[in-house]
């Protein structure tokens, strides 16, 4: 299939919006006919990116120090949205279910951001998946018999408002049960279970327990015994997915560089891992711990301390 050429003057593009900011957090960028030039390039909802740009509207002056805060912005409205939905049919369902109460009081005193040690969140994080999974898994398995990447929620990234749309609306409610509360707070029972099994406690269900770093040398894929040597600590993480702090195990926003014209000497930079990717090499893991602490290094160079010298080969 071949490409046919644009001409410049359709060339899609934002140039001094009216707010002042320009932003992005791999979600659509045009609303208009721009868009048909474009394409659907499998862009991501608009959660990550609506929190951005508030936070960047909210800032008197946009400074290093304020572009360094918005990195590390945990704050998860989707879940927030979650939270006012389900909170109050829990409420209703705990009489005579300790688990229950115990698990109601932690989404209460949830502090609307993924930390590493909120009960809550991964309360409601977890809730959440279990909804999604109750409602589409049979969907997904058709799916998945046709196309093994397939999913009802690649095709519809926005799930959650559609199901928070029919929750309210008490309408297509999932057999067999009798009301959309029943199905939810049974969900939520099937994660206290897994969360509780063996004598584990839900104090210990933290978010940073379940989202830890996974980051391996390419090696340790084909050879796994190399991975106390190969791979990074598993740090607990704080940040998620839809947040502007996204960071997942495997995935995430790893990379984090704040830089101005004419100001370098106030730019950051900060990244996993280290300046070698040679296991047995002292600079390895160099640095790695700043990033698991977020905590920024200077982007400009200070004194030489070492030097690499490349020389071609005699033949």
């Amino acid at each position: 299939m071949g490409s046919i050429s644009l001409a410049a003057e359709k060339h899609p593009d934002i140039v001094d919006p009216p707010d002042g900011i320009l932003w992005s957090a791999n979600n659509r960028q045009c609303f208009d006919n721009k868009y048909l030039y474009i394409g659907d390039g499998g862009a991501d909802i608009g959660v990550r990116s609506w929190e951005i740009k508030r936070c960047l509207k909210q800032a008197d002056k946009i400074s290093a120090d304020v572009m360094r805060a918005i990195q590390l912005d945990d704050r998860a409205p989707l879940i927030q949205k979650w939270k006012k939905v389900l909170l109050p049919l829990l409420n209703e369902q705990i009489i005579g279910h300790e688990l229950r109460k115990e698990a109601a009081g932690f989404i209460t005193e949830w502090q609307d951001s993924a930390c590493i040690d909120s009960v809550g969140y991964l309360l409601l994080s977890a809730w959440c998946d279990m909804i999604y999974s109750g409602i589409f898994s049979k969907v997904d398995k058709i799916l998945t018999a046709q196309w093994p990447q397939a999913s009802y929620m690649k095709a519809n990234t926005r799930w959650d408002e559609t199901v928070i749309t029919l929750i309210k609306a008490e309408k297509w409610i999932p057999s067999p049960y009798n009301c959309w509360a029943d199905f939810l707070v049974n969900q939520l029972d099937t994660v206290l279970t897994s969360r509780t099994s063996e004598g584990k406690k839900l104090t210990d269900a933290t978010w940073g327990h379940s989202n830890k770093a996974e980051i391996v040398h390419p090696f340790v894929h084909v050879f796994s015994f190399l991975r106390p040597w190969f791979a990074a600590p598993s740090d607990p993480l704080s940040g998620d997915h839809n947040v502007p702090h996204v960071n997942r195990p495997g995935f995430g926003a790893s990379s984090r560089l704040v830089v101005a014209p004419a100001k370098e000497d106030q730019g950051t930079l900060t990244m996993p891992d280290g300046q070698s990717g040679n296991p047995i090499s002292p600079w390895f893991l160099a640095g790695h711990h700043h990033w698991v602490k977020e905590e920024p290094l200077p982007l400009q160079p200070g004194k030489t301390a070492h030097t690499l010298v490349l020389e071609p080969g005699k033949s």
